[in-house]
């Protein structure tokens, strides 16, 4: 099918914003609908993370072009151990999905 975004929108979503806006200390910054994008020699990276009623979510795509992401049953509330039960799940995932050296050369979605 068609991309729902143009070539140039996508682009966009991964440029470092205009001035007086300044990228953080390590060079990353919020991208046009991630919470933060790093560009290095190895590729881009970015995340997002979010909640709605009932559930919480999070997504990174990371520089080998490996992406994964978690949808789970959470309140939307603020509230520090629902914060921290999140933060920690997210540090569980990432550190098993940074372990793997390679992945398997498989399409699922052709």
């Amino acid at each position: 099918g068609e991309p729902v975004l143009a070539d140039k929108t996508r682009g966009l979503m991964f440029e470092p914003p205009p001035d007086p806006i300044k990228p953080f200390p390590d060079g990353s910054f919020v991208g046009l609908g991630w919470d933060r994008v790093t560009r290095a020699d190895a590729g881009v990276s970015y995340f997002k993370d979010g909640s709605y009623q009932g559930m919480r979510t999070f997504l990174q795509r990371r520089p080998s072009g490996v992406a994964w992401a978690l949808l789970y049953n959470a309140s939307m509330e603020f509230d520090p151990i629902d914060s921290q039960i999140g933060a920690g799940v997210v540090r569980e995932v990432r550190k098993l999905v940074e372990g793997y050296d390679k992945y398997p050369d498989v399409d699922l979605f052709k």
